[in-house]
C-alpha cells in the first residue's frame, strides 16, 4: 500500500471517529444508506433533517 493510500485510510478512520464521537452516527449512516439507495439527496430530506437536528443539538 502506498503512503497516499495509507494517508487516505487514516483520514477515513478520523472521519468515522468524528461521526461516532458526535453522538449522531445512526443519523449519519441512515442518511448515507438513503443516498446509496436513491442516488438523489432530494429523496433523503427526512434523513438530512434528522442528522442536522442531532448535530446542532450536540454542538
Amino acid at each position: 500500500m502506498s503512503s497516499k493510500e495509507l494517508e487516505l485510510e487514516e483520514e477515513e478512520d478520523q472521519y468515522d471517529a468524528r461521526i461516532n464521537k458526535s453522538g449522531c452516527a445512526k443519523y449519519h449512516y441512515a442518511l448515507q444508506d438513503c443516498y446509496a439507495e436513491h442516488k438523489d439527496w432530494r429523496k433523503c430530506t427526512k434523513e438530512m433533517a434528522d442528522f442536522k437536528k442531532c448535530f446542532e443539538k450536540k454542538k
